[in-house]
């Protein structure tokens, strides 16, 4: 590590050395001698090594995530942040794309208020190429709740007294959530 320049340099095996910013280590500062995975970009004006650590460590969790899941699987993740048009949730390592009509069942005033919470949502496109996932928590929330309309149907009677909840009132009658 050399403090002054805020770079870790290493020996990659071949005749230069590459060096890396501290900062692509985060909390794990790194020792003389611990090793580590690093993509190799090729060599600069100087013949240094141009490497990266955390380019490396993105490929591996895109690795593992792309072979684990497929379009329609259910994912579970932290949202991360807003950015345009949506949310950026970490599954497993790879930021996955929220859209913000797809975040709830209707359209939400502040999607910023999921930032930091876990959600579940299903895989509705995966782009290897581009190296992204789309995602909807609406999805799965739509699907959730058929299977709640489709038991409360197979169970329900004419006759039957049930507790619910008024939605709305209409001139020809009443809304009622019954669950």
């Amino acid at each position: 590590v050399d403090d002054r320049t805020g770079l870790v340099v290493m020996d990659i095996g071949g005749k230069s050395e590459g060096s890396i910013a501290l900062a692509e280590f985060g909390e794990s500062l790194p020792k003389p001698g611990d090793t580590f995975e690093v993509y190799y970009e090729g060599l600069d004006e100087h013949d240094t090594a141009q490497i990266s650590k955390r380019r490396a460590d993105r490929l591996r969790a895109w690795e593992r995530v792309s072979k684990k899941y497929h379009e329609g699987d259910e994912i579970q993740g932290i949202v991360q942040r807003k950015i345009k048009g949506g949310l950026l949730v970490d599954v497993e390592g790879v930021n996955v794309f929220l859209p913000a009509s797809q975040v709830n069942l209707r359209r939400t005033h502040d999607i910023s208020d999921f930032i930091n919470e876990p959600v579940r949502a299903r895989i509705i496109k995966i782009d290897p190429e581009r190296m992204n996932i789309v995602v909807s928590r609406r999805k799965l929330l739509e699907e959730e709740r058929q299977k709640q309309k489709e038991s409360l149907l197979s169970d329900i009677q004419e006759g039957q007294v049930r507790k619910g909840m008024v939605k709305n009132i209409a001139d020809f009658g009443v809304f009622v959530d019954l669950g």
